[in-house]
C-alpha cells in the first residue's frame, strides 16, 4: 500500500533557531566574585509584542499591557517591537508557558560580552551608530534585530539600547530588587564618570571607621577593679574599595515600565530534551501524511493521540508544519490536532 501511495512528508526548521548557545566561562565586565558561567542557551531579540499577543490569546487571566488600550493584540505597526510594561511576575509567566526562564545577571553579561575585556558587544566605544541609545536620538523603542552592526559574539541582537532587560537575580537573598540589562532607548552608552551602560556595579571607597582600642595589662585589670577610669587609645581607618550595586541598574519586582521588556533563557538539559520532543513532534505530524488505508488504521491515529499529549510541546512544530503544508488533506489534519490542543492554527 505504501509504495502504491507513499505518505506526504513535511520538513521543519531546526529547533529554537531563535535561540544562540553560549559556551559560558569567566566573565571581565567586573571583579565583584561572580563565578564562573554555565553553558546555557538564550533568545536572540527580545521577546516582542506579537510573542506577547501569543501569550495572552493563551493566558486569559494576564492583563494587556497599558499601551495597547485594552485590546488583547498589539498594533499591527507594533508586531516587531520590543514588549514593555511587563513586570517580573508576567515575564516569568511567559518563560514557563514556552519551557524557558529568565537569565541570570551573569548569563546576560556573558551573553552580551562574552570573555573579552571589552565595555561593549561590538568592542570599543565606535563613532558609528550600533544601537538604540540616547546618542542615536530616536526617542522610542525599534524593531528587534535592527542594528546587526551591534550584535554580541554570541549573536545577540539589541544587548544595549532599546529596552532594558529583566534578569532573575536579586541584589541580595530575599530582596525584591532586580537587576535589569542594556539600557533602553533613554540612557547614553557613558555617563559622566565613566561607567558604561552595560556595568551593574560600581567601585566606590569605604568609609571611616573608628575603633576604641585598650590595652588589656595587668594594671588595667586593677584600675578596672577600683573603679578608676583610664584612657583609651581611638583609632580611625578606611576599609578597601568595594563592589556595590549602581540603583539604576535596579528594579523591584511590581515594576512596570515603558522602557522594561526581557528575553528568556535554558539550560543544557532543559534545552536537549526540548529538542528531543520537537524532533518527535516531527516523526509523528509526518505520519499524519499516510495516504494509504494501513497506515491510516494502525499508525495514524496513534500519531494523532500521541501528539495531543504531548500538549504545548507540539504547539510549535504543528504551526509550522500547517504552513509549509500544501496539500488540503494533510494541512486539515494538522489542523485539527491543533484545534484540540485548544489553539489556533496561525504561526504567531
Amino acid at each position: 500500500w505504501r509504495a502504491l501511495r507513499p505518505p506526504l512528508t513535511v520538513s521543519l526548521p531546526p529547533y529554537r533557531r531563535d535561540m544562540v548557545e553560549c559556551a559560558g566561562g569567566r566573565l571581565t565586565l567586573r571583579n565583584d566574585g561572580s563565578p564562573n558561567v554555565a553553558p546555557f542557551y538564550i533568545d536572540r531579540f527580545e521577546v516582542t509584542e506579537a510573542d506577547w499577543g501569543a501569550f495572552l490569546a493563551a493566558h486569559e487571566e494576564i492583563e494587556p499591557p497599558r499601551h495597547w488600550g485594552g485590546d488583547r493584540t498589539p498594533p499591527p505597526e507594533d508586531r516587531l517591537l520590543p514588549i514593555v510594561w511587563v513586570d517580573l511576575h508576567a515575564a516569568r509567566a511567559y518563560a514557563r508557558w514556552l519551557g524557558k526562564r529568565l537569565p541570570s545577571r551573569p548569563e546576560w553579561e556573558w551573553a552580551a560580552l562574552g570573555s573579552r575585556p571589552f565595555p561593549y558587544p561590538w568592542g570599543a566605544l565606535s563613532p558609528w551608530l550600533r544601537a538604540n541609545t540616547l546618542e542615536a536620538s530616536l526617542g522610542g523603542r525599534t524593531t528587534v534585530g535592527l542594528f546587526p552592526s551591534g550584535v554580541s559574539p554570541a549573536g545577540c541582537f539589541d544587548m544595549v539600547g532599546n529596552v532594558k532587560e529583566w534578569t532573575s537575580s536579586s541584589v541580595q537573598p530575599y530582596s525584591d530588587q532586580y537587576f535589569v540589562k542594556g539600557g533602553s532607548f533613554e540612557d547614553p552608552l557613558q555617563v559622566g564618570s565613566g561607567r558604561t551602560i552595560l556595568q551593574t556595579y560600581e567601585l566606590v571607597p569605604g568609609e571611616w571607621l573608628r575603633v576604641e582600642v585598650r590595652p588589656r595589662t595587668l594594671l588595667d585589670w586593677f584600675m578596672d577593679e577600683i573603679g578608676v577610669p583610664r584612657r583609651t587609645r581611638r583609632m580611625r581607618y578606611r576599609t578597601p574599595v568595594e563592589s556595590r550595586p549602581i540603583q539604576e541598574r535596579l528594579a523591584t519586582d511590581g515594576t512596570r515600565d515603558g522602557t522594561l521588556g526581557f528575553r528568556c533563557a535554558m539550560g543544557l538539559d532543559a534545552h536537549d530534551a526540548a529538542k528531543a520532543r520537537y524532533k518527535r513532534a516531527e516523526e509523528l505530524i509526518n505520519r499524519l501524511g499516510a495516504r494509504d488505508p494501513v497506515t491510516w488504521v494502525f499508525s495514524t491515529w496513534s500519531a494523532r493521540r500521541e501528539l495531543l499529549a504531548l500538549g504545548r510541546a507540539a504547539l510549535e512544530p504543528l504551526r509550522l508544519a500547517h504552513a509549509r503544508i500544501d496539500d488540503e488533506r494533510f494541512r486539515s489534519r494538522v489542523a485539527s490536532v491543533i484545534e484540540e490542543l485548544g489553539a489556533s492554527a496561525s504561526v504567531q
